[in-house]
């Protein structure tokens, strides 16, 4: 199946919540995550539940997770959610997060972050202290959430924490059917991008997501898995 391609529309793909948080793809990266909605299962599971992390933190794994979230929702029908599971930025602010729905403590629908796009939707991670994350993520409880959320979203999309950071990632990528990995041009040595991919193993990696790579070539000689 192709993603619809609109060649007159080359502004940035963007979304807002209310509290002004801007969701955006440049054109140039939306084209890739187009790239990459075709090569991976985001079009033809239903629901597809996928995984974005990277060896090392600051490669962009957020940046790619937005992007291709506010891409899906600009060219599909489908509704889509962003899962934050990286508990060490505490990103829920006053509202409720995912650790509350599970815990009980909130309704699913009272934690969504809505947008003004009317498919797309954020669940943010919340806080919970170090020495219980590797608990929680390995939990019945969390499972039952991204299962819940799953049910109400036709893609979801976990922004997981950098593998090289915490072994939770390996636990974390495991609620998902694919996982893609961000690896930013002059961030994470080779070494360690090569110990992180096998750590996730090859079975379900859904290929790597090249970041803010600078590529002197034709338009058409860009591998397609590139995003700037």
């Amino acid at each position: 199946m192709r993603v619809p391609f609109r060649k007159k529309d080359r502004a940035e793909l963007r979304a807002e919540t209310k509290d002004g948080e801007v969701i955006r793809a440049p054109y140039v990266v939306a084209e890739q995550m187009r790239i990459l909605m075709r090569r991976s299962e985001l079009l033809e599971s239903h629901p597809a539940v996928v995984a974005i992390t990277s060896a090392v933190s600051g490669e962009g794994v957020t940046y790619i997770t937005n992007a291709l979230a506010v891409t899906a929702v600009h060219d599909t029908e489908r509704r889509v959610c962003v899962v934050s599971l990286d508990w060490s930025k505490g990103d829920s602010g006053e509202g409720s997060s995912i650790v509350d729905v599970a815990s009980g403590e909130a309704y699913l629908d009272e934690a969504l972050i809505p947008t003004d796009h009317d498919r797309l939707f954020l669940l943010p991670a919340g806080e919970i202290p170090l020495m219980e994350r590797a608990g929680f993520a390995r939990s019945a409880e969390l499972r039952q959430v991204i299962d819940d959320v799953s049910d109400n979203f036709d893609i979801v999309i976990l922004d997981i924490p950098a593998v090289g950071e915490t072994s939770d990632s390996l636990a974390l990528t495991g609620l998902a059917g694919q996982t893609f990995v961000v690896v930013r041009q002059g961030g994470a040595p080779i070494e360690q991008i090569r110990v992180a991919l096998d750590d996730l193993g090859r079975d379900r990696l859904g290929g790597i997501v090249l970041n803010d790579a600078a590529i002197k070539a034709p338009s058409w000689l860009v591998d397609p898995m590139v995003a700037s």
